[in-house]
């Protein structure tokens, strides 16, 4: 399948395709292509054409948070220090 995005501003086409990109590649489900520049007939516009696929089938990313160990039972946590030394007033 193909994606094609074109306009007679070819400033335009690149500010479109530099944000569209990255959102099209961060998606996992998608098999994305390198952009190729097409003949414009117009002089002055671009012309883009981007392949994708839907992702193989089995191609599933999982991330996890690793979490950090607490103490475990009959260990406490280390004492925090006192920000001002006894009998100060705050």
């Amino acid at each position: 399948m193909q994606l094609r995005l074109m306009h007679s501003d070819a400033e335009r086409v690149t500010e479109v395709l530099d944000i569209l990109l990255p959102l099209l590649r961060s998606c996992t489900a998608l098999q994305v292509g390198d952009p190729e520049d097409l003949r414009m007939r117009d002089p002055g516009g671009r012309r883009v054409a981007i392949d994708v696929a839907p992702a193989r089938q089995g191609t599933t990313i999982r991330v996890e948070r690793a979490e950090e160990p607490g103490p475990g039972p009959g260990r406490s946590s280390p004492r925090r220090a006192r920000a001002l030394p006894p009998g100060s007033s705050s």
